[in-house]
Order: C-alpha cells, then structure tokens, then sequence
C-alpha cells in the first residue's frame, strides 16, 4: 500500500508509468488477472485485491515467469536473474 499510496499522489503520470508495468506484469504471469494499476476506471486502487477484499496469490510459476520476465513454460533463466535461480523451485 505504501509504494501504491506515494505513486498515486505523484500524479498522472506516475499512474500511467505504474498501470503500464502492471499490464506488462499481467502479460506474462499466467491466464490470471491478478495484477491491477494504481488507478482503474478512473479510480484510486492502492489495495489490490478480489471483489471481496482478499489480496491476490500467486504460484511460484507465475512469480518466476515475472522475475524471468516470460510466458513461457520451462523457462529456467532470464529477466532479473539471467543465470537462472538456485532452490527447488527455479522453473517456470
């Protein structure tokens, strides 16, 4: 909510620059639409989240398609870590 918060108050152009990172997010995290920018239908939106209120989830499949910065499966490197990650969990 803080990032959310101060970006919203830096303006419009702030809010365009944050809902163009999120839509490309959202391209590449999977089918789901779970990212949302900072403003929609003209409204603030600094807490994401499902019409009842509760915050979204993520697989580690789609955090590492984000990090990775892919759609692809199987994709085990790229993005922010160009030499893949260590761990069990380091494919998309």
């Amino acid at each position: 909510g803080m990032a959310r918060s101060t970006l919203y108050r830096k303006g419009e152009e702030a809010w365009k620059a944050a809902n163009a990172v999120s839509d490309g997010r959202d391209k590449i995290d999977g089918s789901d639409d779970k990212d949302q920018g900072i403003q929609v239908d003209g409204k603030a939106n600094i807490v994401p989240s499902t019409p009842d209120a509760i915050a979204f989830t993520r697989t580690p499949q789609e955090v590492l398609r984000i990090v990775y910065l892919t759609d692809k499966d199987g994709v085990s490197k790229g993005g922010f870590y160009p030499e893949g990650m260590n761990g069990t969990l380091k494919s998309t």
